[in-house]
């Protein structure tokens, strides 16, 4: 009964349609009665943590992605067909940790260095887009997707499983941002990257020995100016 209340109080209801096949206006549920191995395997922690993290989001009006070259050499054939450094995105929770889809499925993860990362911010209702995102943890990568980059004819359509930044873009359109211009299976993270929706907040390069440096910015650049 618990869970089964846990699970009632974490729906989210998203306006637009994002992914294929998904009905617009449907209401998203984050598993936080979900068994608790795939707690330990998907990175909720607990039931309690989950519920703890949907409440973090309520009210956010901003939400934080960051880029990063990780997964190397799984994914070379993004850098190869985008020609960009940027191989991966991933979403930044309230608490520190990152939500993406990784080689092992979408999962939440402690933050890690990266060789090369950069962090930027766009205006949303986060818990229209991290809800959404929070939904599809435990799905699988889109390996398909990949492969799609390496023969260089973009994404071959792979349902109920995601790429990083599709499940960016798909999690952007639910709560009414479209970061790419594109549907979700024809994006990749340097696309999102460009676009004038999002605010860089971090410097371009960070490297191994820490966490991405905040970029110190005068008023008028905190503004868009």
């Amino acid at each position: 009964m618990k869970f089964a209340a846990a699970a009632a109080m974490v729906l989210v209801a998203c306006t637009s349609s994002a992914h294929a096949g998904t009905p617009a206006g449907a209401s998203y549920a984050v598993p936080c009665d979900a068994p608790y191995s795939s707690f330990i395997g998907y990175g909720f922690g607990s039931s309690q943590a989950c519920l703890d993290l949907v409440a973090q989001i309520q009210g956010l009006d901003e939400v934080t992605v960051e880029f990063s070259d990780r997964y190397q050499p799984v994914t070379v054939p993004v850098q190869v067909y985008t020609r960009s450094w940027v191989t991966h995105v991933d979403f930044v929770l309230p608490d520190g940790r990152l939500l993406g889809a990784t080689p092992l499925g979408v999962r939440i993860r402690p933050w890690t260095p990266a060789i090369h990362s950069v962090r930027y911010t766009f205006k949303a209702d986060a818990e229209k887009v991290l809800g959404f995102a929070l939904s599809q943890v435990g799905k699988p990568y889109d390996y398909v997707g990949l492969s799609g980059y390496a023969l260089r004819i973009g994404f071959l359509h792979q349902k109920r499983s995601w790429f990083c930044s599709d499940l960016v873009q798909a999690a952007a359109l639910a709560g009414g941002v479209d970061l790419s211009g594109r549907s979700p299976k024809f994006t990749s993270p340097a696309r999102i990257k460009d676009s004038p929706l999002l605010t860089r907040t971090t410097r371009e390069r960070s490297y191994l020995a820490g966490r991405p440096e905040q970029l110190a910015q005068t008023p008028a650049q905190a503004a868009g100016g």
